[in-house]
C-alpha cells in the first residue's frame, strides 16, 4: 500500500536529503518534553574512526576489533590482528566502556553497536565508529543499548545512505540520531543490567574456555610443539592415495597430532560416528516466519548466535527435511573465513541449515557437546586446515570432514565435557536475556516520551 508523506522545503533544506525513504512516516516520530531531545552528537566528548591497516591472522601485533566482534551489544574476542606504531596504538587504542557503532556493511548490519566490558589491548578497524558519551549525560551503557532498540535501529536506517554493494552510516549522520536525556535514576537500572549481562557472558566465556583447556591438556595436546615447519617431505604413494598436490596438506605436524591422540586414546574417523553429514541448503528468507535459520555467519566462536538468527517458512521446513535441524546437531561454518568453526545446536525449535552450513549428527553413545567442542579446538582446527579445498574461497566439504580423526574418551569423561559446553551456553542465554530486558526498559521510555 502507497504511503506518503508532506515535506516543507524547510525540512529538506535542513536535513540535505532527498530520498523518499528519509521521510517515511514511521521514522517521524514527535518529540515530546518528558524529556529532553538531543542529537547524539551533542553527549559525546569522543567521536573517532578507526585505522585502516591490513590486518592479520598470525597474532602478531595488536588485536584489532571489526564489525564481526559485535556480538549483540557486546564486543567478543577480537580475531584480527595489526602491526602498529606507538603513535598509532596510543591514538586507536581501546578503553573500557567505549561503545563502537559499524558504519558500513549491508543494510541488516550498518548500525550494530557494542560496549567494550572486557580488559584487553586492542584497537578498532576503520568501518567503526568509536563513541565515549559524556557520562553526566549519557551512560555508555544507555547510549549502546538504545541504538539497539527498534527505535534506535529505525532511526540508523533512516539515516542509511545506500550504494551498489553496501549501506553507509557516517559519523556525522550518527551524531544527527536524537536521543532522550533520561535522568540518571532511570539510566542506572539499565546500566545494571548491562552489567549483569556482561558477568553472565564472562562466566560463560570462562566454562567454555576451561572446558577446552581440559579436553587438550587431557589429550596431550599442551606439550604439541607450536611452531609450524618450513620443510617436510611425503612419499608419492601418498599423494596419490590422498589425491592432494598441495604442500599445505602433508604438513608434518599434522602426523604428531595423530600420534599424540592415538597415544592417549582410541580414535575413529568421524564418518564411523555419525549418522548424518551434510550441508544445508540456501532457503528464501521470510521475515518473522515459524521457522529459524542458522547460515554461517550465526556460528560463534563458542556458540551458536541464537538471537540473530533469520527465518523461513514452513514449507521450507516441509519440502526439505535434509537441511532440517534437531535439537544437538553439530553444525560446522563450511564455506570462508572461519571454516571449521562449529557449535553445537541446542535449541528445541525448527530450524534448517544454510548451504554454507554442514550438518553432523552423531550416533547414540557420543556426546554431541563434546564433539562440537572437539572440533572447535586445537583438534579440529589443525585438521580442517589440513582438508580444507579452495583457493578464491576456503571450502571443508562433507567427504573430508569425514575424515578427521577423532579422539574417543568414555562415555562418563564425554558427559563431564559436555556438560561444561551446555552451562556456558545456557549462561549465554541467560546474559542475552538480560540484553532484552535492558532492550525493553529503554523502549518503554523511549514511548513514553514521544
Amino acid at each position: 500500500m502507497p504511503v506518503t508523506a508532506v515535506v516543507t522545503t524547510h525540512t529538506i533544506a535542513t536535513e540535505n536529503r532527498w530520498s523518499a525513504e528519509f521521510y517515511d512516516p514511521r521514522y517521524d516520530r514527535p518529540l515530546t518534553k518528558k524529556y529532553a531531545w538531543l542529537p547524539i552528537g551533542m553527549v559525546l566528548d569522543l567521536c573517532q574512526y578507526g585505522l585502516s591497516k591490513a590486518m592479520n591472522d598470525d597474532q602478531q601485533g595488536w588485536p584489532m576489533y571489526r564489525m564481526n566482534e559485535i556480538d549483540g551489544v557486546f564486543l567478543d574476542r577480537p580475531e584480527r590482528f595489526v602491526e602498529l606504531t606507538p603513535k598509532e596504538y596510543s591514538a586507536y587504542r581501546l578503553q573500557y566502556d567505549d561503545v563502537l557503532f559499524n558504519r558500513t556493511n549491508s543494510f541488516d548490519f550498518v548500525g550494530r553497536t557494542g560496549i567494550l566490558k572486557r580488559d584487553v589491548d586492542a584497537v578498532f578497524a576503520s568501518y567503526l565508529v568509536r563513541v565515549r558519551p559524556n557520562r553526566s549525560l549519557i551512560l555508555p551503557e544507555f547510549l549502546t543499548v538504545y541504538l539497539n532498540t527498534a527505535f534506535g535501529v529505525g532511526q540508523i536506517r533512516r539515516r542509511a545512505m545506500p550504494s551498489i554493494n553496501q549501506t553507509n552510516v557516517s559519523a556525522a549522520e550518527l551524531k544527527r540520531i536524537p536521543i532522550p536525556l533520561v535522568p540518571r535514576t532511570e539510566q542506572d537500572p539499565i546500566a545494571a543490567l548491562v552489567k549483569q549481562a556482561s558477568d553472565l557472558g564472562a562466566k560463560a566465556h570462562k566454562q567454555y574456555e576451561d572446558a577446552r583447556t581440559a579436553l587438550e591438556t587431557g589429550l596431550g595436546l599442551s606439550a604439541m610443539p607450536p611452531s609450524r615447519s618450513l620443510t617436510f617431505e611425503t612419499d608419492l604413494a601418498d599423494t596419490c592415495f590422498s589425491r592432494r598436490f598441495d604442500a599445505q596438506h602433508f604438513r608434518k605436524e599434522f602426523m604428531t597430532l595423530y600420534q599424540v591422540l592415538q597415544a592417549e586414546c582410541d580414535t575413529s574417523p568421524l564418518r564411523d560416528l555419525v549418522i548424518f553429514n551434510q550441508r544445508g541448503r540456501q532457503p528464501v528468507y521470510v521475515p518473522e516466519g515459524p521457522v529459524a535459520v542458522v547460515n554461517s555467519q550465526h556460528i560463534g566462536w563458542q556458540h551458536l548466535r541464537s538471537d540473530e538468527l533469520e527465518h523461513t517458512s514452513q514449507v521450507v521446513y516441509d519440502e526439505d527435511p535434509r537441511s532440517r535441524l534437531y535439537k544437538d546437531d553439530v553444525i560446522v561454518y563450511a564455506t570462508g573465513a572461519y571454516v571449521g568453526r562449529t557449535n553445537v545446536f541446542l535449541e528445541d525449535t525448527p530450524a534448517v541449515a544454510s548451504n554454507h552450513v554442514n550438518i553432523l549428527r552423531v550416533k547414540p553413545g557420543c556426546d554431541p557437546a563434546y564433539i562440537a567442542l572437539l572440533l572447535n579446538s586445537k583438534v579440529g582446527a589443525m585438521q580442517t586446515e589440513k582438508y580444507i579445498t579452495g583457493s578464491t574461497q576456503a571450502e571443508l566439504y562433507p567427504g573430508n570432514l569425514a575424515k578427521f580423526l577423532i579422539p574417543i574418551l568414555d562415555g562418563r569423561r564425554q558427559r563431564e565435557i559436555g556438560d561444561k559446553v551446555r552451562e556456558s551456553y545456557l549462561a549465554l542465554k541467560e546474559s542475552r536475556s538480560r540484553i532484552q530486558e535492558a532492550i525493553s526498559e529503554v523502549e518503554t521510555l523511549v514511548e513514553q516520551s514521544t
